[in-house]
């Protein structure tokens, strides 16, 4: 499962566009590099000084390997001279969203559940209590 990175920028007051050039500029260089699957930069709507990188790696360790690659070849120290603060990285791991193989849906109340016979029994319970969703049992 891919890496998800954060990165997230505090530009000096009045540099955000131009921390947003720097990085937008980047993209190429960072899309070739092995691994990386996704690339968006993000500017907040309420402070245009802070931005966020949202990268998507095969793995941790090849974002690792890209940020040292940039670190050694002076990118790092470079865009960090247009920080207010040290950038802030955070890896996640995405966790899936949806059906899971195999399961169904509750007739009742659209829930999913793991079998047909866990749907099954659900609804028998509901329909003998007279409920109409699984919290309120």
């Amino acid at each position: 499962m891919s890496t998800h990175v954060v990165n997230e920028f505090h530009a000096k007051p009045g540099r955000g566009a131009t921390s947003s050039r720097c990085s937008s500029s980047s993209r190429p260089r960072a899309g070739g590099r092995p691994g990386c699957e996704a690339i968006s930069i993000r500017r907040n709507q309420d402070d245009p000084d802070n931005l966020i990188g949202d990268t998507r790696w095969a793995t941790r360790q090849h974002y690792d390997d890209y940020l040292a690659w940039r670190t050694q070849n002076g990118y790092t120290a470079h865009f960090d001279q247009m920080l207010s603060e040290p950038m802030l990285i955070r890896y996640f791991d995405e966790i899936p969203f949806g059906p899971e193989p195999g399961a169904v849906t509750c007739q009742i109340c659209f829930c999913r559940v793991a079998s047909e016979s866990a749907a099954d029994a659900i609804a028998n319970v509901r329909r003998k209590r007279g409920v109409d969703h699984l919290d309120r049992l």
